[in-house]
């Protein structure tokens, strides 16, 4: 087995893939390591389309192809939320695979099969489909709940989401799958399917007048990463990270020698003093000059 030095200088010796996010690549020993898949967890608001569209944005600026698959929400929107940092999706490949209720025809809705038994297989296709039509070294797909609330059991689920992330991670892709926590028991199958784990959250201040944010990594297969909550802010420029640093305590040699009392006598008694690094008692009856001799 490895020792600790060892694992550290593997995790520092791996290739990396820089997010772009002010702060993260810190607390990720450098980035992410790329063709894995990375599962990013929060409630609604709690940031992570805005993380994943600024590490999409931070692989354009270098060159690399993004594709955006939303599952959701229609692109039109996405591109107004994100216009409000100053960003544009313009030069990145953005699927919307679900379509409004509006836009289904009254003649067409499900009235025998529930839409799980119609869509899913679609869906499934059309990711499959959107990845090999735009080739994308980095890709997020927001969110696999909906890929969740269209398969018929959680065993169907499991199946089809560990064959997707073999065969994301087989194309090269470098994956964000985007995951709100709203039913925690079906987690679990997405946790052991993913190579890492980012969780970022919220909550309101006790004076109800600021929102703490927060980002923790529960996961990062092969690679070390600082532990614990990490403060978040979501600024005009996007999300930006302050690391929370645990420095290791500064390691001292203690002195040796002895430490002179300031009475000749008493040092003589001690043959020079004190030993230094040890405790001593002064003890006597009141008055008899302890203070004096501390002192």
């Amino acid at each position: 087995m490895p020792t600790g030095k060892e694992c550290q200088e593997m995790t520092t010796h791996l290739e990396r893939m820089p997010t772009g996010i002010p702060g993260l690549d810190e607390v990720l020993m450098g980035g992410l390591i790329p063709r894995r898949t990375y599962l990013i967890v929060g409630r609604t608001g709690t940031g992570k389309t805005v993380l994943s569209l600024q590490w999409l944005l931070a692989g354009q600026k270098m060159g690399e192809q993004g594709l955006y698959i939303s599952l959701a929400e229609p692109v039109d929107e996405i591109a107004k939320n994100v216009a409000s940092f100053g960003w544009s999706v313009e030069g990145l490949a953005v699927r919307e695979l679900v379509p409004s209720r509006a836009s289904i025809p009254v003649e067409e809705e499900y009235t025998v099969f529930p839409p799980s038994d119609v869509e899913s297989t679609s869906i499934w296709n059309a990711i499959y489909q959107a990845v090999e039509e735009v080739r994308p070294s980095r890709l997020v797909i927001d969110s696999v709940a909906q890929l969740r609330a269209l398969s018929v059991d959680e065993y169907q689920f499991r199946k089809q989401i560990l064959t997707l992330v073999k065969w994301l991670n087989q194309q090269g892709c470098t994956t964000l799958l985007i995951f709100e926590p709203s039913i925690a028991e079906h987690e679990t199958s997405l946790t052991l399917a993913v190579d890492g784990v980012i969780r970022l959250w919220h909550e309101v201040g006790e004076a109800k007048l600021l929102t703490l944010r927060g980002l923790q990594v529960d996961k990062m297969r092969g690679s070390d990463f600082l532990s614990g909550i990490h403060a978040m802010r979501i600024t005009n420029q996007g999300l930006v990270v302050f690391p929370h640093r645990i420095e290791p305590p500064a390691v001292s040699v203690p002195a040796s020698g002895q430490v002179p009392s300031g009475v000749p006598e008493l040092d003589e008694m001690l043959h020079g003093g004190i030993e230094i690094g040890t405790s001593t008692i002064i003890s006597g009856p009141a008055g008899v000059g302890k203070t004096t001799l501390a002192i």
